[in-house]
């Protein structure tokens, strides 16, 4: 797509006030809002969680596959030959249990009246809707040494082996029921004696029925089945179902009463079939069908989750997280899953893939649509791009991967009823505590509550240095909660707070945020003082992280420009005024600089309210400066700097790039000058996307620029007037990076910048038009329109953001001042009077 930018040509006058009234609809500003909570203790309107405290439950020695909840009573089907109680060691305290057992969801204590004896393992476990049958298949052929091949149920609650026998002749992995007729499926090619393709269903007495939909391969997985019983959906890696591939293609829903295909079109965007793709779970809630899947190679396209409508067939969203999962739970207004995740970034409020990659094993996003996802976002894989999505919740428990199946795999199943959330399979600890194969949460009124910050003491240590300006700075690491995502944060000077921060998005250091920093201004030179941090969560768990000792140097400089950046809440701010050669500090967070030996410093800089310096640039390979940390590239963020120049050639002033060193080899979120003069903000969600100012400043004069991308689009500001946006780009590539100064791999004219560059900051949203102003004028310049008109009708036009605001008093000349902030003048044809 190409360039956007606004200019105004002439025109006559009566044409002015409808053009301002159009306009000032058509170009509002952009809108940011403070993120939402989404954990144990969220505001009004969003969804919450199960705490993330592992509560005491019985342990088994191999695997559960599945399990099903009665009532207060969980069923854990798997391959395992004992049980022991929560807290005992592998191999002590242990009672017999084959396969199958039951516990109490309240307390985690297994069930002693419940012990089947199943001579292989059981693959699912499903009872009926009014709790008084249970079906397993597997790969038994014996239960209570009675014959029964890979298909059984019991009576509940007796828990006595009913005489339900279909007898499959081959691998059984699916179950569902209605009260009245029992689902299966599997690689079967006979049942009860009869011919069908991986699907059967059979009366509750066992009596087999004339529903046979035909699975390509009898390649069947998964079975479930609507509250109103009247349809089914089959999942699999079957390609086709009754000879039709879409819908057919591992997923497609079918009558209850004659297996004939019904609408699906959830499977025109959910495609995962053949030898390396697979549907691996369906489960049914209200009035939806939510699954999970898995790919590993050619023949699918989801290794995530998604939710779909019993009535009509269609999609509601897909969670585009990567890595499989192999089991989903709505739980009120939450979806559980159990996989191996390591990349959420489609998903809004979702993680980058980490380096080296970390695994989260249970996650939880919302039951509701959240947004529809950017295109772009899919770091390599299928682009789910412009389909809804949930958002990611944060709750953050820790399994670890077992080895019993030999796919180093944590957990495979979870489940619940309306206060309990249960987890099976072949993890050995939860939380970092001993806790194999079974796993219990619950809402805050069951759970103790006792999940906090993590981070304490020596392993959550602060930094400070003594600032040339006569100031200290703090800086430490984001703690993070399990079940809590916003944390506060004190700065305790000598033990006594002074400085907090409230609501503060806080996630482990995988996930690639920046670190926090405080810059101490009232410190007196020569003066030692021990600085440390407290954490606390909204349930009002607190650490206290290790302590760093600094003595205060140096004299401060007044800046009433640094004042307005500060006061803005930057995330990193580099003046670019340092005396070092080889680093500049960051005024706002904790990423400093490495400047390079094309930089100079001392040259005049761009504040006419300040004598600070700013630095020079030479245009050569050497001449940038980099952070060295890398962090997940934002899709919400503002970038502001001055620059100064005469060049030709363009340069890129500030961007984003995967490497520190060098030039990246993906790079974008960037503000650079074409060879024209003119300046381009760009992004990149799988193309270039740019905006670009209609006038050239390569004029040998300072500049200011502010450009941002947030959901509202992209923005692009240049002395303090806003002369580019466009609302259609809201993502940019997903890559872990580094922010550069002065140079870049360039998409445009040359790859560094020829010229000064002064007070640089990037700040978590763009810019406002306040804001902006606010910086501009604090650099000692004016700026027309920059305050609200005075009288309460100009003041709320002007509160409206209007792209102008032609207010039409003047007496003389032929300008109509433009009141917006935006610099927009109109020309009046004609005698003023």
């Amino acid at each position: 797509m190409g360039t956007t930018a606004m200019s105004w040509g002439r025109r006559g006058r009566g044409a002015l006030i409808a053009i301002a009234v159009t306009l000032a609809v058509a170009f509002g500003s952009l809108v940011t809002m403070s993120p939402a909570q989404a954990d144990v203790s969220p505001p009004a309107g969003e969804a919450s969680t199960v705490t993330a405290d592992s509560l005491p439950t019985v342990q088994i020695n191999g695997i559960v596959w599945d399990q099903a909840v009665v009532g207060n009573v969980v069923y854990a089907a798997g391959k395992f030959t004992s049980a022991r109680p929560a807290g005992a060691a592998a191999g002590t305290n242990e009672t017999p249990r084959s396969n199958l057992l039951a516990y109490d969801i309240r307390t985690g204590v297994l069930i002693a009246s419940f012990a089947p004896s199943i001579n292989g393992q059981v693959r699912q476990v499903e009872a009926s809707p009014d709790g008084t049958r249970l079906y397993i298949v597997g790969d038994f052929t014996t239960v209570n040494t009675q014959t029964r091949n890979r298909v059984a149920a019991f009576d509940l609650p007796s828990g006595n082996l009913a005489a339900f026998n279909p007898n499959s002749n081959g691998v059984t992995s699916g179950v569902a029921a209605t009260n009245d007729t029992v689902y299966i499926t599997g690689t079967f090619g006979r049942v009860s004696g009869n011919d069908r393709s991986g699907a059967a269903a059979f009366t509750r007495a066992g009596a087999l029925l004339p529903w046979a939909p035909a699975l390509e391969g009898r390649q069947g997985r998964v079975v479930t089945v609507s509250p109103a019983g009247d349809k089914v959906v089959l999942g699999g890696n079957f390609q086709t179902l009754n000879g039709s591939s879409n819908p057919g293609y591992g997923l497609a829903m079918v009558s209850a009463s004659d297996a004939s295909l019904l609408p699906f079109s959830a499977n025109n965007v959910i495609r995962n079939a053949g030898l390396d793709a697979a549907i691996l779970s369906l489960k049914s809630s209200g009035d939806d069908i939510y699954g999970t899947g898995y790919v590993f190679g050619a023949g699918g396209n989801l290794e995530g989750s998604f939710r779909a409508s019993w009535s009509s067939g269609d999609l509601v969203w897909v969670n585009d997280c990567h890595g499989d999962q192999y089991d989903v739970e709505p739980m009120g207004d939450t979806v559980y899953a159990a996989g191996h995740s390591h990349y959420c970034g489609s998903l809004e409020g979702g993680f980058p893939q980490s380096d080296p990659w970390s695994f989260y094993r249970g996650l939880a996003v919302s039951k509701d649509v959240a947004r529809t996802t950017p295109y772009g976002l899919n770091l390599g894989y299928y682009d789910f791009g412009g389909n809804p999505a949930p958002k990611l919740l944060h709750w953050f428990p820790a399994f670890n991967a077992g080895n019993v199946s030999g796919a180093s795999q944590g957990p495979w199943s979870v489940s619940s009823n309306s206060e309990y959330l249960v987890y099976g399979g072949e993890f050995t600890r939860v939380n970092n505590t001993g806790q194999q194969g079974l796993a219990r949460f619950a809402v805050t009124s069951k759970a103790p509550n006792a999940q906090g910050p993590i981070l304490w003491n020596t392993a959550w240590p602060a930094s400070s240095i003594a600032l040339t300006g006569g100031s200290v700075r703090v800086s430490w690491p984001l703690n993070y909660d399990r079940d809590s995502e916003y944390l506060k944060y004190e700065v305790l000077r000598d033990n006594a707070v002074v400085k907090t921060y409230e609501n503060v998005r806080s996630k482990s250091a995988d996930w690639g945020l920046p670190p926090m920093a405080f810059v101490d201004t009232t410190v007196t030179n020569g003066t030692t003082y021990t600085y440390r941090v407290r954490a606390t969560d909204n349930e009002g768990h607190s650490i206290l992280g290790g302590t760093t000792t600094v003595t205060a140097s140096g004299s401060a400089a007044p800046s009433a420009y640094r004042t307005a950046v500060l006061d803005d809440a930057p995330l990193n701010y580099w003046p670019l005024d340092d005396s070092s050669a080889t680093l500049s500090y960051d005024w706002a967070g904790a990423s400093d600089l490495a400047v390079r030996s094309g930089v100079t410093r001392g040259t005049t800089g761009a504040m006419l309210s300040d004598s600070r310096s700013a630095s020079s640039f030479d245009g050569s390979g050497e001449g940038f400066a980099s952070t060295t940390s890398a962090i997940a590239g934002p899709n919400t963020f503002g970038i502001e700097a001055w620059f100064k120049t005469t060049t030709t050639n363009g340069g890129k002033i500030v961007g984003f790039g995967n490497s520190s060193t060098g030039t990246s080899g993906s790079y974008d979120r960037h503000v650079y000058m074409e060879p024209s003069g003119q300046v381009t903000f760009g992004v990149y969600p799988g193309s270039s996307q740019t905006i670009s100012s209609a006038s050239a400043f390569n004029d040998g004069q300072w500049h200011y620029v502010s450009a941002g991308l947030s959901d509202g689009g992209m923005v692009l500001y240049i002395d303090g007037v806003r002369v580019a946006q466009r609302t259609d780009v809201t993502s940019a590539q997903a890559y872990n990076g580094y922010w550069r100064v002065g140079g870049d791999s360039p998409w445009s004219g040359a790859a560094f910048f020829p010229g000064q560059i002064d007070d640089v900051a990037i700040y978590g949203a763009p810019l406002t038009r306040e804001q902006v102003a606010s910086h501009y004028t604090a650099s000692g310049r004016e700026l027309e329109g920059s305050t609200a008109p005075a009288d309460a009708y100009g003041a709320a036009v002007y509160a409206a953001d209007p792209a102008l605001y032609w207010r039409l008093g003047e007496s003389t000349g032929d300008t109509a001042a433009d009141a917006s902030g935006y610099n927009q003048k109109g020309t009046y044809f004609g005698s003023v009077n």
